[in-house]
């Protein structure tokens, strides 16, 4: 029997499943065992299925509003043109009628004694390769251009409209209460609100996001949201999953992702030295096109990173005072901070 996105959406809605997936784990179909992968996803269902030896991911909006189907169209149209540049070893279907995309599942380590610690640097040379091929003045411009012009959203990235979201909210707490910071901050005791909202008014940080603004090289089409959860392996390849927001941007900002992944969460532990090497050895293992001003767009992006992940993190108060203060360091002393990672000088990391 061939599996493609067509029949096992039209099963999975015969089945009247559509309304259910929230409240189910795993049970079986009559193609096999699947399982619901985040069931607190708020814009995807997303379902592992194991089918005699093989597993597949299946991703489809939960809601067929206008807007909702966008990023899982622009994550197929993404691996489509994977497929053209031969790039990214993902098998993949994509059903437009039901909005269903169904590719391979793949492991989270290379191997059984590996962990995502081990694959850092191999992760940063991928992104290097990536960035290379889907440079916007490279070889492949032409294709490219076509992936950008299908796809409205493409017109402004993530962190670009992270960034408007913010300046727009500058005046108005209702306005970054409800849409910039999902209604987080609002519910929560009062003493996070008034850090969080002073540090972005501060006259320092709205000047650091209008020269961010004004630095950033949309240079490349970028992953968007690089991290340990969207890096996975096929047989022995790296591969990264997840382009729901792939699209023009700053090649410094998807770095910048990769490194806050890596330093805020999985060596979240270490001393500042410990950090300081894992840092350069990050930096040293990327090679596309690094100017003159890489570092300085490179510190301001992980401020705006650190900024953005204030949106889904759940701090205590003396952890969340300390992330304030890292944004605000990042953002607005970022030729200080690059210039001590250059002189092998720890301190600015906190």
């Amino acid at each position: 029997m061939n599996i493609s996105a067509l029949n096992i959406t039209d099963y999975l809605l015969s089945k009247k499943w559509e309304n259910e997936f929230e409240s189910l784990n795993t049970f079986s179909t009559d193609f096999g065992e699947t399982y619901n992968f985040d069931i607190k996803n708020i814009r995807n269902t997303l379902l592992k299925l194991s089918i005699k030896d093989q597993n597949f991911f299946i991703k489809q909006p939960k809601f067929f509003i206008s807007g909702t189907s966008w990023p899982i169209i622009n994550e197929a149209k993404f691996f489509e043109l994977n497929k053209h540049l031969d790039f990214n070893n993902i098998s993949f279907f994509y059903d437009d009628i039901n909005r269903v995309l169904v590719m391979d599942c793949l492991r989270r380590n290379k191997n059984l004694r590996s962990s995502y610690k081990d694959c850092v640097e191999e992760a940063v040379i991928h992104l290097s390769k990536m960035h290379e091929i889907y440079s916007l003045n490279g070889k492949n411009r032409q294709k490219i251009n076509e992936f950008v012009l299908y796809n409205g959203l493409n017109n402004l990235n993530h962190y670009q409209t992270f960034l408007n979201q913010i300046s727009f909210g500058i005046h108005s707490d209702l306005f970054l209460d409800e849409v910039v910071f999902l209604k987080i901050y609002k519910e929560k005791s009062p003493e996070f609100r008034p850090l969080l909202y002073n540090l972005i008014r501060s006259k320092e940080v709205l000047g650091a996001f209008n020269e961010l603004k004004s630095l950033d090289k949309t240079n490349c089409l970028i992953h968007g949201d690089i991290k340990y959860n969207n890096i996975g392996f096929k047989g022995e390849e790296l591969n990264f999953l997840d382009f729901e927001l792939a699209g023009p941007g700053d090649n410094s900002w998807d770095l910048a992702c990769l490194i806050e992944d890596t330093l805020a969460i999985l060596y979240r532990k270490e001393n500042n030295i410990k950090k300081l090497e894992i840092l350069q050895s990050i930096i040293k293992n990327y090679s596309f096109e690094r100017d003159i001003s890489f570092i300085e767009r490179l510190f301001k992006f992980w401020g705006l990173k650190k900024l953005e992940r204030l949106r889904y993190a759940d701090f205590t108060l003396q952890e969340f005072r300390k992330h304030i203060y890292e944004i605000e360091v990042l953002l607005t002393k970022n030729a200080i901070c690059a210039s001590k990672y250059q002189s092998n000088n720890p301190d600015f990391l906190m």
